[in-house]
């Protein structure tokens, strides 16, 4: 199941595949409707969920459910000039699948083999998101990020020697809360060379380049109260480039877009969650580590931009505020329990 525009309304939003299939079946009959996992299949062996509808039109084509010979579609995609690679090889996965589908999962854990895996440990988490937070803003911003997840390491590690499960929930979600993705960020992604360099290899004939954006200077409300997005041309570039340049203004009292009401709120959640790391420091113990654990990781349910991501923040305030009082409760109880067993 893919999402569609519901989604950009509600991050939550869920739709019933068994609905959908049956209505699916009715109409075209019980013999020719498929599943087939092809959006994971595209994503676990070409990386990019982009490949999903050239793997299916691979197993229609190998099936011989089209009018069109198999020969035709890849020169079609050749002489398209946009990803051949990459859609000739979603295709052709397509293909076998359709002719053995058992050989896929060999296929893609040799894909695997190749590419980095992802961090895990906790020393593995902090390079990575230290070397990020570096890049985002400078390396006075790393330095604070590593200092206080060792702080929380240090702590856990006092109670639960050999354990890291509260400072890698804790390094995961501080260097998401540190590294807000504002007006600067996007500047910075947007004009990396790496992605203007994967851009040219994908179009070989040259790409057309836009930008969709809502800058809070300039942007009206739209559909249902959010950011009208407009269109802006590759001038664009030039203007991200300064843009992504001035990113140690961001937070000062220089920054013209830090007095919008999600910048201040995306930095007054930073706050918030060291307050809240805090507090947990100085209660932690054996008994209430997986709790505190899970307090930690509320802050990932804070996703989304504009409207969706104010929403979210709301929530995440009341989860924590409602889970500090139950890990308080308990606290209390097991306080006054030792109290009642040291008196007898």
């Amino acid at each position: 199941m893919e999402p569609t525009v519901a989604f950009q309304f509600d991050r939550d939003a869920t739709a019933d595949p068994t609905l959908l299939l049956g209505r699916l079946r009715r109409a075209a009959g019980e013999g020719n409707v498929m599943l087939v996992p092809g959006s994971e299949l595209a994503l676990a062996f070409l990386g990019d969920r982009m490949g999903t509808n050239l793997f299916l039109l691979g197993i229609a084509a190998q099936q011989g459910s089209l009018p069109v010979g198999i020969a035709a579609i890849e020169r079609a995609i050749a002489l398209n000039g946009v990803a051949v690679d990459f859609n000739l090889k979603a295709f052709r996965l397509g293909r076998l699948h359709a002719v053995d589908p058992s050989r896929l999962p060999e296929l893609i854990a040799a894909s695997r083999s190749d590419s980095a895996a992802p961090p895990q440990t906790l020393a593995e988490i902090m390079v990575h998101r230290a070397t990020h937070l570096e890049a985002y803003q400078d390396r006075a911003l790393a330095e604070r990020y590593r200092a206080f997840v060792a702080r929380v390491a240090a702590a856990e590690q006092a109670i639960r020697p050999g354990e890291e499960a509260i400072a890698r929930t804790f390094a995961r979600s501080y260097a998401k809360l540190l590294a807000y993705k504002d007006e600067y960020e996007v500047a910075r992604l947007l004009t990396r060379p790496e992605l203007h360099a994967e851009i040219a290899r994908t179009f070989q004939d040259g790409a057309k380049i836009s930008f969709n954006l809502a800058p809070p200077i300039f942007t009206r409300p739209g559909v249902g109260g959010r950011p009208a997005k407009r269109a802006f041309g590759r001038w664009m570039l030039t203007a991200m480039r300064v843009l992504a340049r001035m990113k140690r203004l961001r937070g000062t009292w220089l920054d013209p877009f830090g007095r919008t009401g999600e910048r201040r709120d995306e930095r007054a959640l930073i706050a918030e969650y060291e307050a809240l790391a805090e507090r947990m420091l100085t209660t932690l113990a054996p008994g209430n580590h997986a709790a505190v654990a899970r307090l930690l990781a509320l802050a990932d349910e804070v996703r989304g931009y504009g409207p969706v991501k104010a929403g979210a923040i709301e929530r995440y305030r009341r989860d924590v505020a409602a889970a500090e009082a139950a890990l308080s409760d308990v606290q209390d109880r097991d306080t006054g329990a030792g109290r009642r067993s040291a008196a007898t």
